[in-house]
């Protein structure tokens, strides 16, 4: 299974943001959304969302599910949203070796 802090750091290169980042306040538009794909990945790779909230902060399990359904809703959505997080779980691939 691909480490929650792997997954941070292929999202975190993807979108040039900091582990720190996204596990700090910040709420811009950029590390907030890193942040909600970096979970939604996470709780993908059977993560729970206790253990993703741990490692993102002060945050907890009810703000996981938030980013995780808004990524899901979003997807509905957008194709071009899909192929972007298909590319990302690619890049874990290797990961889980």
């Amino acid at each position: 299974m691909t480490t929650i802090r792997q997954i941070i750091e292929v999202v975190g290169n993807h979108y040039r943001v900091t582990h720190d980042q996204m596990a700090g306040e910040g709420r811009t538009d950029r590390v907030a959304w890193a942040r909600h794909v970096a979970m939604w990945l996470a709780r993908e790779e059977g993560w729970s969302e206790l253990e993703i909230a741990a490692l993102f902060g002060p945050r907890d399990r009810s703000t996981v599910n938030y980013a995780v359904n808004r990524i899901r809703g979003l997807m509905l959505m957008d194709a071009t949203l899909n192929l972007e997080l298909t590319h990302l779980q690619k890049l874990l691939e290797p990961c889980q070796e």
